[in-house]
C-alpha cells in the first residue's frame, strides 16, 4: 500500500507511542506511586503492553488494591507536573512534520490522554505549534475509535477520509480511522504490532520522509 501524497490534505496523529515515546515517563511516574505506597518498582516489558489503553487500565493493573479512579487522578496530577524531554520525540518526527507543513497539509492530534496532558506534553517537547487542532480524550463526549470524533475532526478541516491520512500505533486506532475510510498508517516503533501484510501501510519517519520526498 502506498501514499498518494498529491491527494493528501490533513494528516491526524495520536500523540503517546507515533509522535512521543512516554514509556519513560509512564514508568516514573507509576513507579513514585508504588515506592509511596511501599510496592516494587515495575519494568518496561510490564508497561508497554498497556500504554495504548491510559491510565485507568494501568491504575487497575498495578495497583490492584486500590481505588482505580482515585489513582489515576494521583497518575494525571503528577503527570501535569512532569517536564517531558525532547529527546523523547521520535527520531524524524519533527523534520517529518516540517515536511508536511511545507506542502500546507494541515495537521492535527487526536490522543486518548486528557486534553490538558497533550497540550503539555506537546508544548514541552515544542510540538505545539505545528498543529491547528488538538483533540484529547476529553475534548468531546466519545473518544477513540469512535468514528463520532474523527468526523469532528474531518469537519473542522472541511477534508474528506480520503484526504486524510491517521498516524498511530494501536489496534484502537487502526479500528479509529477504518471507521470512516480514513487511511491508516502504524508506526512499527510503537507499543503494539500490526501484521505486517499488504493491507496494512507501516511506517518508519525515516522511509516515510523518503515517500513523500520522492513521491513529489
Amino acid at each position: 500500500m502506498t501514499i498518494d501524497w498529491n491527494q493528501i490534505k490533513l494528516a491526524i496523529f495520536d500523540l503517546d507511542g507515533t509522535l512521543i515515546n512516554s514509556l519513560d515517563a509512564n514508568l516514573s511516574i507509576l513507579n513514585e506511586i508504588r515506592i509511596e505506597k511501599k510496592m516494587p518498582k515495575i519494568f518496561p516489558h510490564d508497561l508497554k503492553p498497556l500504554l495504548s489503553h491510559g491510565a485507568p487500565l494501568m491504575a487497575k493493573t498495578f495497583f490492584p488494591e486500590d481505588n482505580p479512579a482515585e489513582i489515576t487522578k494521583i497518575f494525571r496530577d503528577k503527570y501535569s507536573a512532569y517536564s517531558t524531554s525532547e529527546n523523547s520525540i521520535y527520531d524524524g518526527a519533527r523534520e517529518f512534520l516540517q515536511s508536511l507543513l511545507k506542502l500546507e497539509i494541515n495537521l492535527a492530534v487526536c490522543s486518548n490522554k486528557p486534553f490538558n496532558l497533550c497540550n503539555k506534553v506537546l508544548e514541552d517537547v515544542k510540538l505545539n505549534n505545528f498543529f491547528s487542532l488538538v483533540i484529547g480524550g476529553d475534548t468531546l463526549p466519545e473518544k477513540k475509535p469512535s468514528s463520532y470524533v474523527l468526523k469532528n475532526i474531518l469537519d473542522f478541516f472541511q477534508a474528506s477520509a480520503k484526504e486524510t491520512i491517521f498516524f498511530g500505533d494501536s489496534e484502537i486506532d487502526k479500528l479509529f480511522a477504518d471507521s470512516l475510510g480514513v487511511l491508516y498508517a502504524h508506526h512499527e516503533s510503537g507499543y503494539e504490532n500490526l501484521k505486517n501484510d499488504k493491507d496494512n501501510l507501516i511506517f518508519s519517519y525515516a522511509e516515510i520522509s523518503k515517500s513523500l520526498c520522492s513521491s513529489l
